[in-house]
């Protein structure tokens, strides 16, 4: 594709570099904060640039979600952080093509503590900071709208492409959504998973019941038929 035409892998750092990375007057320009007082558009060359590396070096990564620190560090050229990440974060956040996890109107929790079982004071309550949006503004989780959204769509499609029975192969424990979910969108990290089910859930793609007796989530996978709709929803 256009993002990595001309440049290499990093073996190092597991995505590809863009011919900029050997250029050495060209980094530091690019590595260097905007002009004070500016805002640049998407359209400015270094904005461009950062926009581009994100998109790019999350697809190799398959780091669907990340702060402002983790891009510093996936980013970091010669012991250099790029000072610019704020206002490149910003901008894409303004444009939409990054939304904030703790945005999701799904429900309150999701893959971390149910699919994986973490159901420990500490790790609920990091879930719980994923979504209270409580963090430092380096730590504020951001998601890839379009490809969490593609990925979602292609669960989604996968699954129907395996119903033999309407009625009954769109109900499933939250294990085997968990293990549907690996199966189609393999390798992804665990806050790509949780952002997944979270857009599943915004979109009304899947609802979720707590059986009560044993902790289990019973998924449900919506078809497009509104009479089918309503009847999963009062299942």
């Amino acid at each position: 594709s256009s993002l990595t035409s001309g440049n290499m892998v990093s073996k190092r750092s597991g995505f590809t570099h863009p011919p900029e990375w050997s250029d050495e007057e060209r980094m530091y320009y690019l590595l260097a904060p905007f002009p004070p007082n500016v805002q640049p558009s998407l359209s400015d060359p270094k904005m461009a640039f950062w926009r581009s590396l994100i998109l790019s070096s999350s697809f190799d990564l398959q780091e669907w979600v990340f702060t402002e620190r983790e891009l510093s560090d996936r980013f970091r050229w010669k012991g250099i952080e790029p000072k610019s990440l704020s206002l490149v974060i910003n901008a894409l956040e303004k444009s939409r093509e990054i939304q904030r996890l703790c945005n999701y109107q799904g429900e309150g929790i999701g893959w971390a503590e149910w699919g994986m079982n973490l159901l420990s004071r500490p790790v609920s309550w990091a879930w719980r900071r994923y979504v209270s949006g409580g963090q430092d503004h380096e730590e504020v989780e951001f998601v890839l709208v379009s490809m969490i959204k593609e990925l979602a769509d292609r669960v989604y499609s996968e699954h129907y492409k395996q119903i033999e029975h309407v009625t009954t192969d769109c109900v499933m424990s939250y294990s085997q959504f968990e293990e549907h979910c690996k199966r189609v969108v393999s390798g992804a990290s665990l806050k790509s998973y949780c952002a997944l089910e979270l857009q599943l859930l915004e979109d009304r793609k899947i609802c979720r019941t707590v059986i009560e007796e044993n902790g289990e989530a019973i998924i449900t996978k919506m078809r497009k038929s509104i009479q089918y709709q309503k009847w999963i929803l009062e299942f």
